[in-house]
């Protein structure tokens, strides 16, 4: 397994995120929880092309009548969300995609981690996977 290269873990709430996310720029983020031994485990990752806070703040749990119908919600299928997350800033959408890329295939893809499908690539470039080419 490769390192994230991430900063965090932080607590995944809105505060938080608003709080260490600072700057809107492109970047990735890695949705999970702490082991009992402090142990960052990857349950989801993601990216944003143009601002990761927002990104993340997106994917926050959504309380309704102890429901979660967000995409977080959707994606842990009732299960309870994530408590952490990290992040890191990236240069360009492709840097952003390139990353996930790697972060997906080195943490499990769709057999480990909660991500439907392999990252789709950013609108305004032709970058492929640099790990399966897709």
């Amino acid at each position: 397994m490769s390192n994230l290269d991430m900063d965090g873990p932080y607590e995944l709430n809105r505060d938080e995120v608003e709080r260490v996310v600072s700057e809107p720029f492109a970047g990735n983020f890695a949705l999970g929880y702490l082991s009992s031994k402090k142990k960052f485990i990857i349950q989801f990752v993601g990216r944003s092309d143009s601002c990761v806070r927002d990104a993340i703040i997106k994917n926050l749990p959504k309380k309704t009548n102890g429901k979660q119908p967000g995409f977080l919600g959707r994606l842990l299928s009732g299960a309870p969300p994530p408590p952490a997350f990290k992040y890191s800033y990236a240069a360009d959408p492709e840097a952003a995609y390139t990353k996930q890329c790697r972060n997906y295939h080195d943490f499990g893809t769709g057999k480990e981690l909660r991500n439907a499908s392999h990252p789709k690539p950013p609108s305004s470039g032709s970058v492929k996977c640099p790990v399966c080419g897709e």
